[in-house]
């Protein structure tokens, strides 16, 4: 009876497990919608413009992959946790800043903004470009590969 508990417990949390962590590389993987994301400690300190956030991601290289981009908003907003109080972002991540991270979604109207998503008061808004915030790369899974 025990083992079999056991069994059902273990095998619950893998099937709801969404995220993976993995510490070695500072990276957390999104099993369901076949994304990694970056979480290194450059994730919660650096802030930089829109337009360095976008050659930052371009440019990175971590865990052995070069295909980095920098999210749109509805990728950069699934990670918003709204069980947690004012929808902070999921607790897998581990590098998280205090303010607003930078989305590829540029203003249908106005141009020289783009979204930013605020886990710390949970959701977001469109800022100008110039304006400084951080920056989550995230790259596709074609397969698990690593």
């Amino acid at each position: 009876m025990n083992k079999f508990f056991l069994y059902l417990m273990i095998g619950c949390s893998v099937i709801s497990a969404e995220y993976i962590r993995d510490d070695s590389i500072g990276v957390v993987t999104d099993r369901q919608n076949g994304l990694m994301w970056q979480d290194n400690s450059t994730a919660a300190t650096d802030k930089v413009s829109w337009y360095k956030a976008v050659e930052r991601c371009e440019v990175l290289k971590l865990g052995g992959y070069d295909d980095w981009r920098l999210p749109e908003r509805d990728e950069l907003d699934s990670l918003a946790d709204e069980n947690r109080f004012k929808h902070g972002i999921y607790p897998v991540f581990e590098n998280v800043g205090s303010g607003g991270y930078w989305s590829k979604t540029v203003d249908p109207i106005h141009h020289d903004r783009a979204w930013m998503t605020l886990y710390t008061c949970g959701g977001g808004y469109w800022y100008g470009k110039y304006i400084r915030g951080f920056v989550r790369c995230v790259r596709d899974m074609q397969s698990f590969e690593k």
